[in-house]
């Protein structure tokens, strides 16, 4: 999610209101989005994903494909997260001017 806006020299800016992000998780796995699974790891809130038999989440194009138990992963699965948890680059990042794009 972002917030856009031109700025006083027309330079196109943006923000992230909600400090933190989201993703669709059916079709994300280390193959098609590395970033994105290494951050999920932790710190992480997770909606409609099957539940692994050792207490993970899975959902379909996850690799491996797991047998899920008694709850499967949904279509519109998600994950999110805030970002102060994550390492993430950029000095202005934190800006409320935000960042430049």
């Amino acid at each position: 999610i972002a917030w856009m806006r031109f700025d006083d020299e027309g330079r196109l800016r943006a923000i992230n209101p909600e400090n933190g992000f989201f993703g669709v998780a059916p079709g994300t796995s280390m193959h098609t989005n590395p970033n994105a699974m290494r951050t999920v790891t932790s710190n992480t809130v997770f909606t409609n994903v099957g539940e692994t038999s050792d207490g993970g989440v899975w959902w379909e194009g996850m690799e491996p494909v797991e047998e899920v138990g008694k709850l499967k992963a949904y279509l519109f699965s998600r994950f999110s997260g805030f970002m102060n948890y994550f390492r993430l680059e950029g000095q202005h990042k934190n800006s409320a001017r935000g960042v430049s794009l």
